[in-house]
């Protein structure tokens, strides 16, 4: 049985908040059509909607992690994959009203539409990933 998500599976979620301290997390394009070639680039944003900081706790160097997906070939790319990150646990601390922000980029991607799966890695906030589709 073939245990690889199907395009398509992560596509269309809308932003999600934890119930636990109220922390947005969203995934933004710059636009949705893209030439070959051209750089692809989103912003993730971990949101501090709460009226006092927050503090999320890693349980390694790693903050986030994605899984790029083509229309028809499937898995393009994880972060993580490959990766060693260091095995300490850490905080990041967010203020009121502030934003923790990454960004990430993909410079040679074929034509054809994509999906992108992006997560924190917080304890805190681990459930919850934000999609976005678009097309080159």
């Amino acid at each position: 049985m073939d245990s690889r998500k199907k395009f398509g599976d992560f596509v269309n979620q809308s932003t999600y908040k934890s119930n636990v301290n109220k922390t947005k997390l969203k995934a933004t394009l710059n636009r949705r059509d893209y030439q070959e070639g051209e750089l692809v680039c989103f912003e993730f944003k971990l949101e501090n909607q709460t009226e006092k900081e927050v503090t999320l706790t890693f349980s390694s160097g790693q903050e986030y992690d994605y899984v790029l997906q083509h229309e028809e070939i499937g898995v393009i790319e994880q972060f993580s994959e490959g990766k060693f990150f260091i095995q300490a646990f850490k905080n990041l601390n967010i203020g009121k009203g502030e934003a923790k922000i990454y960004s990430i980029s993909f410079p040679s991607l074929k034509k054809g539409t994509y999906s992108l799966m992006v997560w924190s890695t917080a304890l805190e906030v681990k459930v919850l990933k934000q999609s976005v589709k678009f097309t080159i």
